[in-house]
């Protein structure tokens, strides 16, 4: 007799988004870091259970659009020659497929939209959840792996501040900036408990 197989959800995705990761050492965690950057952002802006799992989702598979390693490493390096939209659309034509992810699929889509663009529209779940991933994924991508976190936490906060109107909502950078002041913060993020989700 066959006995059913039951695996974790966030299980599955943590085991997904490694593999994703796996391209790069400098790719290392991207996506669990990023997942974990934006739950805490998420529960300090008291954001309802159903929104932090679509948005730890979608954090967790944000680059899955992305199809060949060398797209995965221009994106972290700031270095993305095209329209760095392809691989939101086509994350989320990949996620949307699925029932499970067709809600962190829309965040997908939009995860790299700026504030500016949405200001008319920001009371809408989907822009809060997108930005609060844009911001979450900003944040991990100006992390210098060659650098102690603490060394550079400073330095990184203050250029997340510096978009505050522009590419982010105010009020995230304002969490996100409560959340940076606290050294465990950074050091729970680069020692692996980002993992513990």
């Amino acid at each position: 007799m066959h006995q059913p197989v039951a695996i974790k959800l966030l299980d599955f995705l943590l085991a997904l988004s490694e593999a994703l990761d796996v391209v790069s050492p400098l790719l290392a965690e991207h996506q669990v870091r990023t997942a974990f950057i934006a739950w805490r952002i998420g529960e300090r802006m008291r954001l309802a259970p159903a929104s932090l799992e679509n948005i730890i989702a979608a954090a967790l598979l944000h680059d899955v659009g992305a199809l060949s390693p060398e797209d995965k490493i221009a994106l972290h390096e700031d270095g993305y020659d095209r329209d760095i939209e392809l691989h939101c659309i086509c994350g989320e034509k990949i996620l949307c497929h699925s029932p499970l992810f067709r809600e962190p699929a829309r965040i997908v889509r939009y995860h790299h939209t700026a504030w500016r663009t949405w200001c008319r529209a920001f009371a809408s779940p989907l822009a809060l959840e997108s930005q609060v991933l844009f911001l979450a994924d900003t944040v991990e991508r100006a992390v210098d792996r060659a650098v102690f976190i603490l060394h550079q936490s400073g330095e990184i906060t203050g250029r997340m501040v510096s978009l505050a109107g522009s590419d982010f909502q105010p009020d995230l950078v304002d969490a996100f900036r409560s959340l940076a002041a606290a050294e465990e913060f950074w050091l729970d993020l680069v020692s692996g408990n980002a993992a513990a989700l």
